[in-house]
């Protein structure tokens, strides 16, 4: 879902969360259409109040492309049409190494951004105990999300269809973990990746943090970009533990923030072996640990990359 800016990085969803999202990678043409444009099916493109989608079928996965205002289109959910409880990308793998982090399993985690709903899907099925619940500005995205996606109607009962700065702002739940992961359009009111510019105040992460339990985390997806590094200060700035997800040459780096002390060394490793082999997910927790990165390996790859 799906240079953002320091807030940008308080992306949010309702009017524009950091546009985290997968750098698009073009699926090779098997099969002309009405619509050639080197994917084998378009099966729906709309372009609604707040974004531009796009969905494509290839090989049994549907994919869900947001496209920027340039043209340049991106990755937002991805499914495997006979598995759609399986993860099918990495960022959102990423994501969910909050799990390891923490002595138990969340009861209570709020999606912000639905995008084609994989990560309900995911949580849904692996781990049935969890009340996910998400904030999705857009009905047209829950639409194309129950129509192309296979979101159940149990678990659309669960998405609210609102701006998630206002949600937030009231909700009087507490949650153990948030995943951040909303992009629209840039427009006036964002940045050129799709980053809500009324989310760039100090006063947003008071109000995030105020809808986590004491020992809550927020997992950011941040897109990689010219200002990522500063939009990674200033969490290191607001969140007294902070930690990194990043696999190889990723455009997504994965922060997680917290107040509360996490999970550290051997006590993480035995939570995500338990997680394998009680829950055995399509992909494995202990192999997902390799990804965690110190902040200097972080820095040290987003200069290397702005080198480049």
């Amino acid at each position: 879902m799906k240079n953002v800016s320091l807030f940008t990085l308080i992306f949010f969803l309702s009017s524009g969360l950091f546009l985290c999202k997968e750098k698009t990678e073009p699926i090779p043409p098997k099969e002309e259409t009405k619509k050639s444009t080197g994917y084998k099916k378009i099966l729906h493109e709309i372009t609604s109040d707040y974004s531009h989608m796009k969905v494509v079928e290839y090989n049994d996965h549907r994919t869900l492309f947001f496209v920027r205002d340039n043209g340049e289109e991106v990755v937002e959910s991805r499914i495997d049409n006979l598995n759609p409880e399986k993860l099918q990308l990495g960022y959102t793998k990423n994501m969910f190494g909050a799990l390891v982090m923490k002595k138990k399993l969340p009861r209570n985690v709020l999606l912000i951004g639905l995008g084609g709903g994989g990560m309900m899907h995911f949580s849904n099925h692996f781990f049935p105990e969890i009340q996910m619940d998400a904030v999705e500005i857009d009905p047209v995205i829950l639409k194309i999300a129950k129509e192309y996606f296979f979101l159940t109607e149990t678990m659309a009962s669960n998405v609210l269809i609102r701006d998630a700065y206002k949600f937030l702002e009231t909700n009087p739940t507490k949650y153990d973990v948030i995943f951040m992961d909303a992009f629209l359009k840039p427009s006036v009111e964002t940045d050129e990746t799709g980053v809500s510019l009324k989310f760039k105040t100090a006063s947003f992460y008071k109000i995030l943090k105020s809808n986590l339990r004491e020992d809550g985390i927020v997992v950011f997806n941040i897109n990689q970009n010219n200002d990522s590094y500063k939009d990674i200060e200033i969490i290191l700035e607001n969140f007294k533990v902070v930690h990194f997800f990043h696999k190889n040459n990723s455009g997504n780096i994965i922060v997680l923030g917290s107040d509360s002390d996490l999970l550290s060394g051997k006590d993480r490793e035995i939570m995500a072996d338990w997680i394998d082999r009680d829950r055995k997910p399509n992909f494995s927790f202990i192999e997902l640990l390799k990804n965690l990165k110190t902040k200097d390996e972080i820095k040290s790859y987003l200069n290397s990359q702005s080198n480049k």
